[in-house]
């Protein structure tokens, strides 16, 4: 058994003795652009689940995580965020939030667009490259899995020793649901069915928003491997219903590329030949002056990842089948599903290359790296097909038939070898030149960020500057508002201490008035008893009068009738 193998044996082993936490969620890719430098040759496209594109932002993969890996959910959770993405975009912010969203996504979708229309023009054709299932964003799992980054890397440089010329790449990054080791097959299985084909018919839905707004006459090579090829499929025809119960919505709304020759090179796709059952569904509908379409697959039939088994000595995993828990059967032609897959998009022509290895270490062989980029002469020859898909083909076939037309056995291999080590060169010259152009973007770069730096620091004294201006504008202001709020204060309390004052006046009038009233009935009433006084004694004087007078009369009388 291989030495390696052994040991990867080993360790999971210990990790499975140890109760190590194994690491299984979303791949998110907030922190991107902390992680990734921005490369001029090539551009590259962010998905969520849900098919939704990243916008130009810093998100803390944290935040993402509780969102469940969805951008719609994540914008819901944080709307100030959300206003700032309208603003930068130029979106009206007012409305429904999901429509809001969708709007961004769309303004997004642009930007995406106009970076490749701006650097296709520099480069003969546009090759879109699709990473597969279970691949981080950032880092690692050691003796695993690489990142989808380095799978990229790998493929193109395998795909520029094919085209010995540079080309404009678009790297596709989509939420593969990355999936560590120490898990059974049932929730590998499960994984895989369950989130990485939905996701991958989500971000292929969601692609279609770039790829479909490539301007007119470029030729657009489209390379996947492993799920990516479901990405691939999804973006050019309504293959959702071939997966889903039901179709996605966004097939309706999103456009397939109609208008340039667009080519699908799959290399050990995990998906299974009913994906084409709906090859000529497209939206709009294409097929009318013939297929802009061109299909090539690279199988291998003893791909573990796509056989869902494997056995070596004693050990032996997985019990599945190619065709359970999501049908991955295509990638090791299980069945002949190669064929089927061929009728299924007939008339159109689809060709193959069958990558398997020969020998004692046919089944040592995992994903891209060792069933394929490892697997120099058949890769070669698929990659060199690849390449000269975007030249002429008729002349590259006119061209192999003249190279091997007179040689035969050992010269033919060491003509081929020949070849190859040419095309590494010219390679390796390639990676060079790169490279200094990379140091001089890198010291420019550099400059750039040192000018951005400076200009951020101007502008952030200058912000300073009128922000302290601006606080004591608002000091100014608060302290009038509380002048005049202390005069009004003052005029208030006057107000009512006059208020106050009139009012007891008002009761000493009052009282006084009362007194005076009191007075003058004391004042009436004493001179009424002194006229009763008065009169008693006017009366008593009169009635003595006429008793005296009486008296007198009656005197008077007794002196007449004494006479």
């Amino acid at each position: 058994m291989n030495k390696n193998l052994s040991l990867l044996f080993v360790a999971l082993f210990f990790i499975a003795s140890c109760g190590l936490k194994i690491e299984k969620h979303h791949t998110l890719y907030g922190e991107r652009l902390d992680k990734w430098m921005v490369e001029d040759r090539t551009v590259r496209i962010f998905l969520d689940k849900d098919g939704l594109l990243y916008p130009d932002m810093y998100i803390k993969d944290k935040e993402l995580k509780q969102a469940n890996g969805s951008l719609r959910d994540w914008y819901h959770r944080n709307p100030k965020k959300l206003n700032q993405m309208c603003k930068k975009y130029g979106v009206d912010s007012t409305g429904d939030m999901d429509a809001v969203i969708d709007h961004i996504n769309d303004a997004v979708a642009n930007v995406y667009i106009n970076q490749i229309n701006v650097n296709r023009v520099h480069f003969p054709t546009v090759d879109v490259v699709i990473h597969g299932f279970r691949k981080k964003a950032y880092g690692s799992f050691p003796g695993i899995t690489r990142s989808s980054r380095k799978d990229n890397q790998k493929l193109e440089d395998v795909l520029s020793l094919g085209t010995h010329r540079d080309v404009l790449f678009v790297e596709v990054y989509w939420d593969s649901y990355f999936f560590g080791i120490g898990h059974n097959g049932k929730d590998m299985a499960n994984a895989f069915h369950s989130y990485g084909m939905p996701s991958a018919l989500n971000a292929g839905a969601g692609l279609r928003k770039v790829i479909a707004g490539i301007k007119t006459n470029t030729q657009i090579n489209v390379i996947t491997t492993n799920l990516g090829a479901l990405v691939g499929a999804e973006m050019m025809f309504n293959a959702s219903t071939a997966i889903l119960p039901e179709a996605l919505p966004a097939e309706a709304k999103n456009n397939t590329p109609a208008k340039n020759q667009v080519y699908l090179h799959m290399i050990a796709p995990t998906i299974g030949s009913d994906v084409f059952r709906h090859y000529n569904e497209r939206h709009p509908d294409s097929l009318i002056n013939g297929d802009n379409y061109h299909l090539s697959i690279g199988y291998n039939k003893y791909d573990l990842a796509a056989n869902k088994k494997y056995k070596s000595g004693i050990f032996s995993f997985g019990h599945f089948s190619p065709v359970d828990s999501g049908n991955t059967s295509l990638g090791c032609d299980y069945d002949g599903d190669v064929s089927k897959m061929m009728a299924n998009v007939a008339p159109a022509q689809v060709d193959s290359f069958d990558l398997s290895r020969k020998g004692k270490k046919k089944c040592n062989c995992y994903a891209v790296n060792s069933c394929y980029v490892k697997n120099v002469d058949k890769i070669q020859a698929y990659s060199d097909y690849i390449g000269n898909k975007k030249a002429d083909e008729e002349a590259y076939a006119q061209q192999l038939m003249e190279r091997n037309k007179h040689l035969t056995g050992a010269a033919k291999r060491a003509y081929d070898a020949k070849m190859r080590e040419e095309a590494r060169r010219v390679l390796a010259a390639k990676r060079a030149e790169q490279a200094k152009q990379r140091e001089i973007e890198r010291k420019e770069m550099a400059k750039q960020k040192a000018i951005e730096a400076k200009q951020r620091e101007a502008d952030r004294r200058k912000r300073e500057k009128e922000k302290a201006a601006m606080d004591r504008q608002k000091a100014k202001e608060r302290e009038a508002a509380a002048a005049e709020k202390a005069k009004e204060r003052r005029q208030m309390e006057k107000d009512k201490a006059d208020e106050k004052r009139k009012i007891e006046q008002e009761k000493a009038a009052e009282k006084r008035r009362k007194e005076q009233d009191k007075r003058d009935a004391e004042r009436a009433k004493a001179d009424e008893k002194r006229q009763m006084e008065k009169d008693r004694a006017a009366e008593k004087k009169r009635m003595e009068q006429e008793k005296r007078e009486e008296e007198k009369a009656k005197k008077a009388a007794e002196k007449t009738d004494k006479k």
